[in-house]
């Protein structure tokens, strides 16, 4: 289309004349015309592409920020899309010409700075790796694209990624997790140490999955209820000595190791700075740069009870570190780990049983001596040896002197640690190579190899005796231990191990026989000794059934007047083969087989019998004596037996004279002394028997208003002989007037002995000068003779 100004020109120019003029100036104005349309188009095309080139810009998914760069090297904010605003939480009018550091204040520690100044400087792009970027607006991890414009601008493009690196953080802790979790499995599977285990546990904690410290405490079960350390890994600088941690419910024991304990539930602190009951070690955990923690119990299941056995706690070094599925599988690691620990208990308790059963079958468990088994394979040993050299093996056997009186009396304790002391003397006195052994309660066996003669046996024997002259000290008191020894040898007494055993189990009662505090050896005559007791106890059941026993009476005698005032009842076995038999040869079998209850009860019952007899018949009352044994307070009610005794007779109580053991009054001290009381109670008479031989008590002989002392036949023996004899028998005369007690003296034979009791200023005696133990008929007679004396 040609405009009205093209076609005036044209007319004009056809006007002149000129037909090539006129082309020519259309030609011009049309291609005017053409150029203005085309450069009109293009303009409005660049505008649609500015416009697309900001929509692309603005709605960018990534943050766009660009920047100039000033001739000093500053870089300053000239653009920035809507996504960077929304990430950065800025405004653009207010950002927009600013420096670089004024917008981002955090761009120096994300390091993005120098990655600009390197891309500005050489034009080349780069890629900058995920990293923590935080300021005092915004935080979070970003990665980060730079490049630089044809213009010299610099542009940052950035995304941020923290939900990926969060994801990628959660996993990376589950990992950790489960591969501390196979580890600790594997340790658990090796582990045969308690200590060992704990350690390493710990120590994995550390090593293998990065926590900044580990460490077990076990729960003690005390009134404090502490929490003691066992084990530890990490960076700990002495936190575990200060921090004093328990687990009941005050402050010191709300923390999380001690709730993890008391509820045996897992506490997790995701912040050492904000967690209220971290207060009391605050302080201690910031220093050491323990910003979270997480508490699991040990809860293991023995025999179906469950019980809370400590707390493993780990500290991070990161807040927020232990998220919801870490802590199932750290608490899955716990629950083995309480599983490894009863186990290895467990099996520590199976193995210390099976050593205590091995031991127990061939050792002593008290003085872990070697029992009767392992001596009789030691001895099977030696007596092959002894039979190739042609040398000896002696057998000792050796019963421990009035066992029975200290365990009664002192309590079955302080026998213990007089076995074990006895046997650390025996140790110090023979030879190395010697057996020492336990048979029972009070009696051991000492195997002696090598021997060549009889001399050297009864050597060793006599330093058996010599080492027990000294007393030993019981709780800082002493006290006198001597064994009696019976010595069997082999070959001579037998050649087999039993055999042997039991002829010096023969020989160690004649040496008891003999008074104690010896030895014998054995003899063929002892084994008939010995097949006689055992065929005297056959025989005691049927002496009580068949009442073949009768009684002796001893005249007791005032030394002042030279009357009879009393009498001591002694019992006699009537046998129907042997005839009469004295109480020492089967009163000691009657104990030791429970018979002597039922003698004792007929002896009384007759003794009261006998004695109204004899009041009835004269005037004057006699007082008759029976003996009372140790036995008879322990199994037998004494208190009703002596009341039906003095009921059945009639016979007053005044009449009756009871004769006590100094043993007696210290075995289960409470029950006797009752009893004791109640016979006084009755009105009998007590009497201490064999005085100054055992363990004397003054103040029960006050508390009980004993009656009367009784002086022992050896101390009256030795008086006259020994200036300690004449000592002992003046003291005892007078203690006994100054607890205003009447003293009687045994086993008086002679007239000087008569005459240096009388004037010492003892006040009656019995014994063999006046009279043995006699029958009642001859006994009737004595006081039938004493009787017209006197008148």
């Amino acid at each position: 289309m040609i405009t009205r100004d093209a076609t005036d020109i044209v007319a004009v120019a056809g006007g002149a004349g000129s037909v090539l003029l006129a082309l020519v100036v259309w030609l011009l104005v049309t291609g005017r015309s053409r150029a203005q349309a085309l450069a009109e188009r293009m303009t409005d095309e660049l505008r649609q592409s500015e416009n697309n080139k900001n929509a692309l810009f603005e709605n960018m998914s990534s943050g766009v920020a660009v920047f100039s760069v000033t001739v000093d090297g500053e870089f300053v904010l000239t653009a920035l899309n809507r996504a960077a605003e929304r990430m950065d939480r800025i405004q653009r009018a207010e950002t927009l010409g600013k420096r670089i550091e004024e917008v981002f204040p955090g761009i120096a520690a994300f390091g993005l700075l120098d990655v600009l100044r390197r891309v500005w400087q050489s034009g080349v792009a780069e890629d900058h790796p995920a990293a923590l970027y935080f300021d005092e607006r915004v935080s979070g991890w970003r990665e980060t694209f730079v490049y630089k414009l044809p213009d010299g601008s610099v542009v940052s493009m950035y995304n941020d990624v923290s939900a990926r690196k969060q994801a990628e953080l959660e996993q990376s802790k589950l990992n950790r997790a489960l591969r501390l979790l196979s580890d600790c499995n594997m340790a658990l599977v090796h582990a045969e140490d308690e200590y060992k285990l704990l350690a390493g546990i710990c120590r994995l904690c550390v090593e293998r999955a990065g926590y900044l410290m580990a460490w077990v405490g076990y729960a003690e079960y005390d009134p404090a209820r502490r929490v003691q350390p066992i084990a530890q890994s990490g960076y700990e600088d002495g936190y575990l000595e200060k921090i004093d941690i328990c687990w009941a419910d005050t402050e010191r024991g709300r923390g999380p190791t001690g709730t993890a304990i008391r509820l045996g539930k897992t506490v997790v602190n995701q912040d050492v700075l904000t967690n209220p009951t971290l207060a009391p070690w605050r302080e201690a955990a910031v220093q050491r740069g323990y910003r979270s923690s997480i508490a699991l119990p040990l809860v293991g299941d023995s025999g179906g009870d469950p019980r809370t056995l400590g707390a493993l706690t780990i500290y991070s070094r990161d807040v927020d570190a232990f998220n919801p599925e870490e802590v199932r599988l750290l608490e899955e690691m716990a629950n083995d780990l309480a599983y490894g620990i009863v186990t290895l208990r467990t099996r520590a308790e199976h193995a210390a049983a099976k050593e205590r059963v091995a031991f127990l079958a061939h050792f002593d468990p008290l003085t872990h001596l070697p029992n009767r088994l392992l001596l009789r394979d030691r001895f099977e040993q030696a007596a092959l040896l002894a039979a190739s050299e042609k040398s000896m093996v002696a057998m000792f056997y050796l019963d421990l002197d009035n066992f029975k009186q200290i365990n009664d009396s002192l309590g079955h304790d302080t026998g213990d640690k007089v076995l074990v002391t006895a046997v650390e003397r025996l140790h110090r006195c023979v030879p190395a190579t010697s057996t020492i052994s336990r048979l029972s309660g009070d009696e051991f066996v000492i195997l002696l190899t090598g021997m060549r003669d009889s001399a050297k046996i009864a050597n060793m024997a006599d330093a058996l005796c010599e080492a027990f002259v000294e007393s030993v000290a019981i709780d800082g008191n002493p006290m006198n231990v001597t064994f009696s020894i019976g010595i069997s040898v082999f070959p001579n007494d037998g050649s087999d191990f039993d055999t042997l055993l039991r002829r010096a189990d023969t020989a160690v009662h004649n040496a008891k026989e003999c008074g104690r505090n010896t030895y014998r050896f054995f003899t063929h005559e002892m084994n008939a000794d010995a097949l006689d007791r055992v065929r005297l106890t056959s025989g005691l059941l049927d002496a009580v059934r068949n009442r073949e026993f009768i009684l002796h009476y001893q005249p007791q005698i005032d030394i002042g007047t030279g009357r009879i005032v009393g009498a001591e009842a002694l019992v006699r076995w009537q046998h129907p083969v042997d005839g009469l038999i004295p109480p020492a040869k089967f009163i000691p079998l009657a104990e030791q087989n429970g018979y002597i209850i039922q003698i004792g009860e007929w002896v009384l019952n007759e003794a009261c019998r006998q004695a109204k007899a004899w009041l009835d018949s004269r005037q004057a009352p006699l007082v008759v004596a029976v003996n009372l044994s140790a036995l008879q307070f322990k199994r037998g009610n004494v208190l009703e037996m002596v009341s039906l005794a003095l009921d059945r007779s009639g016979l007053p109580a005044r009449c009756l004279e009871l004769e006590l053991t100094e043993s007696i009054l210290l075995q289960d001290v409470d029950a006797t002394m009752s009893t004791l009381r109640g016979l006084k109670r009755l009105g009998v008479k007590l009497s201490i028997d064999d005085f100054g031989t055992g363990y004397s008590s003054l103040s029960y002989l006050k508390q009980l208003a004993v009656d009367k002392l009784k002086i022992d036949r050896s101390f009256v023996r030795d008086m006259l002989t020994h200036a300690d004899g004449a000592s002992i028998v003046k003291a005892i005369i007078q203690l006994g007037h100054t607890l205003q007690l009447t003293v009687i003296a045994e086993g008086v034979e002679t007239e000087a002995q008569l005459a240096f009791l009388g004037g010492s200023g003892c006040d009656e005696a019995q014994g063999y000068l006046f009279s043995r133990p006699v029958p009642v008929g001859q006994f009737v007679q004595l006081l039938e003779k004493a009787g017209s004396a006197s008148s």
